[in-house]
């Protein structure tokens, strides 16, 4: 089981047969000490699924492996890890669903002046590029990492940084020293 997102916090659930004998690899350190307060035993946690991919390539196969993740994914590590070798089922079990951009956030990019704007994945940073087509705003844009920085590359900012590391922790100290 690769779990992504700790959105489900009823862990009393998944702490019952058969989950038991679930061994979790993680994407990121709140999702697995969210695995861990469920009781589960995390095999290891890497920052992203790009480098989870290689965490699960280099350790010995434990067997099938549900890869439970969103609706968007940035990488297909189910069928890299199905090409590897590994055996893989996938499981959506989330969606990040579009919202129209608030009146406020349209406002403050129609008004000349700086903006700083988090970009916490690659589908806000595409979802961003259209909100702000047109921004007098000067942006400031700071990404949890290079591919949700790449989505909105095109936007005239006039910083585009990427955190020192991919989590919320290292983004917003980021943005705290650039306020």
């Amino acid at each position: 089981m690769r779990s992504s997102s700790p959105r489900n916090r009823r862990s009393n659930r998944w702490s019952k047969a058969p989950f038991r004998a679930v061994r979790p690899f993680c994407v990121g350190e709140r999702t697995a000490a969210v695995v861990r307060q469920a009781g589960f035993p995390v095999l290891a946690v890497a920052p992203d699924a790009e480098h989870l991919f290689e965490v699960i390539l280099s350790a010995p196969d434990p067997g099938p492996i549900l890869h439970a993740r969103g609706s968007e994914s940035a990488f297909p590590l189910a069928e890299r890890l199905c090409a590897a070798g590994r055996q893989v089922g996938e499981a959506i079990v989330y969606a990040q669903l579009p919202q129209p951009p608030a009146p406020e956030m349209l406002a403050l990019f129609a008004q000349p002046g700086p903006v700083l704007v988090p970009i916490f994945s690659p589908n806000s940073g595409r979802l961003l590029a259209l909100a702000a087509q047109g921004a007098r705003a000067e942006l400031r844009l700071v990404a949890i990492s290079e591919k949700a920085a790449r989505a909105c590359a095109a936007l005239p900012a006039t910083l585009l940084q990427i955190a020192a590391r991919p989590d919320a922790e290292a983004l917003l100290d980021a943005l705290v020293a650039r306020a």
